[in-house]
């Protein structure tokens, strides 16, 4: 700690209490740790029966800590222990308007999941996306997945991607660490 002068790269001023002067000190708090991957290749069909996807994302746009996998099995393994803000989109196309749907995306982080439902009656070829916020107290090397469920049609609607268009996100998840 140096109590005069100014302290080392990355030090912050800090205030010691009233009456106190200030010193500059390394800075605590959050880790910086952030993440975000994206869907790219739209996937078919994928749902719409009760058939569960989890979501292949298959483009990391953001990883400072390197714990995202991608592919059929994706998932983020978290790095740091306490609270992290999480936030998923996912957007659907559906080929039959005849039918009500359901739609749910669960994120799932280990042991706990965090349920977003939506009921709707689209129109043939109807574009819709559910987004879905959560603070999530997690464990480091706890990962976390996104499935995306429609019930109540034939398997007939399909899960967006970004078919390759920069700056067009339609199916995603994010997050970042708040605190310990």
């Amino acid at each position: 700690m140096t109590q005069y002068g100014y302290g080392s790269a990355g030090d912050v001023l800090t205030s010691n209490g009233s009456g106190v002067l200030p010193s500059f000190q390394a800075a605590s708090g959050g880790s910086g740790d952030s993440f975000l991957a994206i869907l790219s290749a739209t996937q078919t069909n994928a749902t719409g029966d009760a058939t569960t996807l989890q979501v292949p994302y298959d483009t990391i746009v953001i990883d400072t800590a390197s714990g995202f996998t991608t592919g059929a099995s994706a998932h983020y393994t978290f790095p740091t222990t306490g609270n992290w803000f999480i936030t998923s989109t996912i957007t659907y196309n559906t080929a039959d308007g005849t039918s009500g749907y359901i739609l749910v995306n669960d994120l799932i982080a280990t042991s706990n999941t965090f349920r977003n439902i939506s009921a709707i009656i689209p129109a043939t070829g109807s574009y819709f996306t559910i987004l879905s916020t959560s603070i999530v107290a997690v464990t480091a090397g706890d990962t976390l997945l996104v499935n995306a469920l429609v019930l109540g049609g034939a398997k007939n609607v399909s899960v967006l991607g970004s078919g390759g268009s920069p700056g067009i996100q339609l199916t995603t998840i994010s997050g970042y660490f708040i605190s310990a």
